[in-house]
């Protein structure tokens, strides 16, 4: 059981983080404004589509790639959508890391399907 306590005590650091506080009140400022908030929304919807195309495989024209760093750089102009973006990258960077943690900490498991014989 001392694992899963452990779990609901990082779950609790997490949330009391400053980086996922920052997250929060960023996030809260630009939900009462619609139309930013559907602004970062329509980006993240094309990011989403360009990485799975990218992903089965598909070649990405340079001009979509292009146009979509511009619409991203259109939204940081806005604080407020600035703002949100940074937060949102340093508290998706500090789970990265805890993940990396963690999966330090099972590697064993991965080079025992390499090697049966450690």
């Amino acid at each position: 059981m001392e694992v899963y306590d452990q779990a609901h005590a990082l779950a609790r650091s997490l949330r009391n983080s400053q980086s996922f506080q920052r997250l929060l009140t960023a996030q809260k400022i630009l939900v009462q404004n619609p139309q930013k908030w559907e602004r970062v929304q329509e980006v993240r919807k094309r990011q989403i589509e360009l990485a799975a195309k990218e992903l089965s495989g598909k070649t990405i024209p340079p001009q979509t790639t292009e146009a979509l760093e511009q619409m991203m750089q259109a939204l940081m102009v806005d604080e407020e959508i600035k703002e949100y973006l940074i937060a949102e990258e340093r508290f998706g960077r500090q789970l990265a890391d805890i993940q990396n943690i963690l999966a330090e900490a099972v590697k064993d498991l991965t080079l025992l399907k390499q090697d049966p014989d450690k």
